[in-house]
């Protein structure tokens, strides 16, 4: 017994746990030797109780701070990573000061170990007889509800819990769910494997999923592995066409899943990664749509129930997923103008999501929609904001097709591209090239500030081409932006630039005028010695 004057038993055996889970036994037993030749030098007067430190003395003096709380955040400056035998030698010192037993710290990972395989065998039996049970409940699973499912998977991968998440769990956990269930329906087994995939989805990533995890949407290498996998494998599931027509009766289990899908959806953060909110549209995009035709019942029960979920959910709704959810029935039952407002309130919030954005334009183009379409992408336009590239690329790449389709919509196109800067800078000049209109080109070049040098020379070449005219004042204006650097390196530059110029007044045939400029700008800059040198050495003057 701990004398309770000193620790309490709870504090004690709480210790010796931690200490076997971080310490291996050799550690533990080559720090007790430390101890016993009194090689720990400690500073009993601690500011902070649970933090502990003191000089080990090994091979060197090494600098040990013990954190009582959590041992794993304890630190040495010898060279080994985790837990060593300074570590131990102050943990032995500690308690010794209290009168504990220290046997049970020296010995208490061999204890476990012992502990461990006892329970084992215990629990070899004990498995044995729940999978039998597991393996007998499968026998249920054609006339089970979605909810019944879930409890019986979690059942199903109970001898998996404490495995790395990582694809050897994801395969073991897959083949629980799968291997004992009987033969079903062509509907239902698309059901089922769907639920399946998605809660063992759920199982690799809920570990990083909580609220005061660091991850966020960053997963361990193993596990983001696994996951990638399970995701891929269940968007390709939607691929295939659910046969409701054939098997009605599904439609309780596909209105069960619609329930089950969006409860979790409005759960998930923007920052984490989706599990959820994926599966939760392409059910209705690949599996509930297709079968609807004009009849709205179903969108407007969904729509209820996504209002209800804000009273039903509390604090635990997201208000992200919730707004977007919404927006896409208002899209499916063509109420345009409501889905706009529910867009614009969440283009403001944390975790806005450009795919969620792009989906409408290609929803719409789908199905050649294109007058609408344009009207889609006026207002999503600007929720854009300053996102990646890629993002600029695609939704211009609708306006594009939209643009063959209705000629009208191309000055549209144009207006968005100019509101939108800077953001579209590139986009723009790269529709400016596109179009051929090198003048706003140009314009557009001077206005920045651009250096022709920046651009490779088959760039600038179909500029010089159809308009070289206009390519003199873009090196007129590099070419003063370099003297004004009053160094050798900046009239090496102006030099490359003027040597451009005198060969497209040459192509233009407008050779006096260059002479009439060069000499001007040889007498301007007369006192720049070094710029002349620079001037002769590129055979532009005498």
């Amino acid at each position: 017994m701990v004398p309770s004057d000193s620790i309490t038993e709870q504090q004690w055996h709480k210790l010796v746990r931690s200490a076997a889970e971080f310490f291996d036994d050799l550690t533990l037993k080559r720090g007790y030797q430390y101890y016993k030749q009194g090689k720990v030098s400690r500073a009993y007067e601690q500011d902070d109780e649970a933090l502990i430190q003191a000089i080990v003395h090994g091979a060197e003096d090494y600098k040990v701070a013990l954190t009582l709380d959590n041992l794993r955040n304890s630190r040495c400056t010898c060279p080994v990573q985790g837990g060593c035998k300074h570590m131990v030698a102050l943990l032995l010192d500690y308690a010794d000061e209290y009168n504990a037993p220290l046997h049970e710290l020296v010995n208490a990972r061999s204890a476990m170990t012992l502990q461990a395989k006892a329970s084992s065998k215990l629990s070899i039996v004990r498995k044995s007889e729940e999978q039998i049970a597991v393996e007998q409940e499968a026998q249920r699973i054609p006339e089970m509800s979605v909810k019944e499912w879930q409890e019986w998977f979690q059942r199903a991968v109970q001898p998996y819990e404490n495995m790395h998440r990582n694809p050897q769990y994801a395969a073991s956990s897959l083949n629980a769910v799968l291997d004992p269930r009987p033969e079903l329906s062509p509907a239902t087994e698309m059901l089922y494997q769907l639920h399946a995939r998605l809660f063992v989805l759920a199982k690799l990533m809920n570990p990083y999923r909580s609220t005061e995890h660091h991850f966020g949407s960053y997963l361990p290498y193993n596990t983001d592995l696994a996951a990638s996998d399970l995701q891929k494998s269940i968007i390709d599931y939607f691929d295939k066409k659910l046969p409701l027509d054939e098997e009605p009766e599904q439609w309780t289990r596909v209105k069960q899943s619609l329930e089950h899908l969006r409860v979790n959806m409005l759960k998930e953060r923007p920052k984490d990664r989706l599990c959820y909110g994926p599966c939760y549209y392409e059910l209705w995009a690949s599996w509930i749509s297709p079968h609807l035709g004009s009849d709205s019942a179903l969108l407007r029960e969904e729509l209820d129930s996504l209002k209800e979920a804000q009273d039903a959910l509390g604090e635990s709704l997201q208000r992200t997923p919730w707004l977007l959810a919404r927006a896409r029935m208002h899209f499916y039952l063509g109420e345009d103008q409501e889905a706009w407002v529910l867009l614009r309130q969440v283009s403001a919030l944390e975790g806005y999501l450009n795919y969620e954005l792009l989906y409408y334009p290609a929803e719409l183009e789908h199905h050649e929609q294109w007058e609408r379409m344009v009207l889609w992408l006026k207002v999503i336009g600007p929720l854009l904001g300053s996102r990646t590239q890629g993002v600029f690329d695609n939704y211009f790449g609708f306006w594009e097709t939209a643009a063959k389709k209705l000629p009208e919509a191309e000055e549209e196109m144009w207006e968005m591209l100019v509101g939108m800067l800077p953001g579209t800078r590139r986009m723009y000049e790269q529709k400016l090239i596109d179009h051929g209109k090198w003048r706003e080109w140009m314009d557009c070049q001077l206005s920045m500030g651009s250096d022709p040098l920046e651009f490779r020379v088959s760039e600038l070449a179909p500029i010089e081409k159809e308009a070289p005219e206009l390519l003199l004042p873009f090196y007129h204006q590099a070419v003063e932006r370099y003297i004004l650097q009053k160094n050798r390196h900046g009239y090496k530059q102006a030099v490359k630039l003027l040597k451009r110029a005198a060969k497209l007044y040459k192509k233009l045939k407008q050779e006096e005028r260059w002479e009439l400029f060069i000499a001007s700008f040889t007498f301007r800059h007369s006192r720049l010695r070094a710029l002349q040198e620079e001037l002769r050495r590129g055979k532009l003057i005498p």
